[in-house]
């Protein structure tokens, strides 16, 4: 989408989305924020990864995008993708296996999975050098 095309139904699309990512965003906050444990850190995270796939599983199994594509973009890349990326990671994954992309899917999990680690670590331990 070039700036050019921006017209007004497509300003309310990122309308759309921008509110919806906002909602999803404070009720992940706020969930790790009450769900929050010394113990267990990775908890609140894990709710959420698994409670978005799950929504989002269950919203791609409908026809919602072109029966209300609006409704879609404010719940899928909007809410789903404030409240949780690993959702979006879900259905990609779902959808590859669906189509029988099988090497693809292979692919695109280790890199995910592995490549979103060590670039994390990296940027980790490159900090922690730099500071």
């Amino acid at each position: 989408m070039t700036p050019t095309n921006l017209d007004g139904g497509h300003m309310f699309h990122f309308v759309l989305v921008g509110l919806g990512g906002l909602i999803g965003s404070l009720l992940r906050y706020s969930l790790g924020y009450v769900l929050h444990s010394e113990k267990l850190t990775f908890l609140p995270v894990l709710l959420v990864n698994f409670t978005g796939s799950a929504l989002i599983g269950a919203i791609i199994a409908t026809p919602i995008n072109k029966s209300y594509p609006n409704l879609y973009l404010f719940l899928v890349p909007g809410f789903l993708g404030g409240y949780t990326t690993f959702s979006t990671f879900s259905a990609e994954s779902f959808l590859l296996l669906q189509n029988e992309n099988y090497s693809l899917f292979l692919i695109y999990l280790f890199a995910s999975v592995f490549g979103g680690l060590a670039v994390c670590a990296l940027a980790y331990f490159l900090m922690k050098t730099a500071l």
